[in-house]
C-alpha cells in the first residue's frame, strides 16, 4: 500500500481515537479504584466501631491477624479509632 496524505491522516486519527479510548478506560478504572478504597476505609472504621462496642459490652473480639495489613494498605496507621 502506498502511503498518501489521506492514508496517513486516517491512520493518525485512528491512533488518536485508540489513545483517547484507552485514556477513558484508565480514568474509569481509577475512579472505581478510588471509590473502592473509600468504601474500604468506611468499612474498616465501621468494623472498629463495632469491635469497640463489643469490648465496651464485655464481649470478646475475635482475632484478625490480617487487620494491620488491611489498615496499612488503606493508608491507616494501625491505631484503632
Amino acid at each position: 500500500m502506498r502511503w498518501n496524505k489521506g492514508n496517513i491522516l486516517k491512520a493518525a486519527v485512528d491512533h488518536i481515537r485508540k489513545l483517547h479510548n484507552r485514556q477513558e478506560r484508565q480514568n474509569r478504572s481509577d475512579d472505581r479504584s478510588k471509590k473502592m478504597e473509600a468504601m474500604n476505609r468506611q468499612l474498616m472504621v465501621r468494623l472498629q466501631e463495632c469491635e469497640n462496642a463489643m469490648r465496651s459490652n464485655g464481649l470478646e473480639v475475635p482475632d484478625m491477624p490480617e487487620r494491620e495489613d488491611f489498615i496499612n494498605q488503606l493508608g491507616g496507621n494501625g491505631r484503632q479509632i
